[in-house]
């Protein structure tokens, strides 16, 4: 079992943090860049899956941004798109 350290604590603060944020928006709104990134710096350390099961934010995106840094790259072309394209 993991040891609750300096970033789990991070992590479940991030976690409330972002409980609290998404209380005051209309559904779907998409999250400010300080909480991709803030969320990218912990998957770093802690691991993709484990910080988007946590936050309860798509692992897909936040792999690309930990690895891209630029939350304006991290949409993915539709598979339909991507299809079309390739042909």
């Amino acid at each position: 079992m993991k040891r609750a350290g300096p970033s789990s604590t991070n992590l479940i603060g991030l976690q409330r943090e972002l409980n609290r944020w998404r209380r005051s928006q209309p559904r779907r709104t998409a999250l400010p860049e300080a909480m991709w990134q803030s969320a990218a710096t912990l998957a770093g350390s802690e691991g993709v899956s484990a910080v988007a099961r946590t936050l309860r934010v798509d692992p897909h995106q936040l792999h690309l941004l930990l690895w891209n840094g630029d939350p304006s790259q991290t949409t993915v072309a539709p598979m339909w798109r991507a299809v079309a394209t390739t042909g």
